[in-house]
């Protein structure tokens, strides 16, 4: 019965249907479940099918929180970095896993350390003049940028949701936290050297 109203829901979106379940607002916003969501929420019809199936039970919000954010961090890349593609969006595969585990701040926080990394070769292939440090300090800079928007555009909708407080605000933050570190621990890495720099505040 649930999957049914979630499909229900998403073809009403589709649809442009205006229900007491998504509402376009005058300003181009969604309100979904009578919430105002950020027009990032409205981007592509798959990204808006997922805000609506996440949080379609309010049981599982931590875990939910945590595939919204990690969807949010790699679209925001793969809109950056290979702008001709879709966008990736969690797979139904990944939106049917709700497994602690799987989910965890340390695993989501990986799986999006190994996504960010992934696009160095492809970003190797349009900076060829770029080598050693200046390559990663380039690839940090727009990688880094990308994922702190990522993350702010996950931190309103899930702001707008009213979900952002407590545990989800805890998780995320963590989160966020250990992508930096990954990310400064790549560079590290591949450099052979070390750093002490800190991860930035989201704002």
């Amino acid at each position: 019965m649930e999957t049914s109203n979630n499909i229900s829901v998403i073809q009403n979106y589709k649809n442009n249907a205006v229900d007491s379940t998504v509402k376009t607002l005058a300003n181009g916003d969604k309100e979904i479940y009578g919430v105002k969501v950020s027009s990032y929420a409205s981007k592509t019809e798959q990204q808006a099918s997922v805000v609506s199936h996440l949080f379609s039970d309010k049981t599982t919000i931590d875990f939910d929180s945590m595939k919204l954010t990690y969807q949010a961090a790699i679209a925001k890349l793969n809109e950056i970095l290979n702008p001709e593609a879709d966008n990736p969006v969690i797979t139904q595969e990944q939106l049917n896993e709700k497994g602690i585990e799987y989910w965890s701040v340390e695993n989501t926080a990986n799986r999006i350390i190994e996504g960010s990394t992934a696009f160095l070769a492809g970003f190797q292939k349009i900076h060829p003049e770029l080598e050693g440090e200046a390559l990663m300090e380039k690839f940090n800079e727009v990688v880094g940028g990308g994922l702190k928007q990522g993350f702010s555009e996950a931190k309103e909708i899930l702001s707008g949701l009213k979900v952002f407080e407590g545990s989800v605000e805890e998780s995320f933050n963590a989160t966020y936290e250990l992508v930096e570190k990954g990310m400064l621990n790549f560079r590290n890495e591949y450099l052979g050297t070390t750093s002490n720099e800190a991860a930035e505040d989201i704002t």
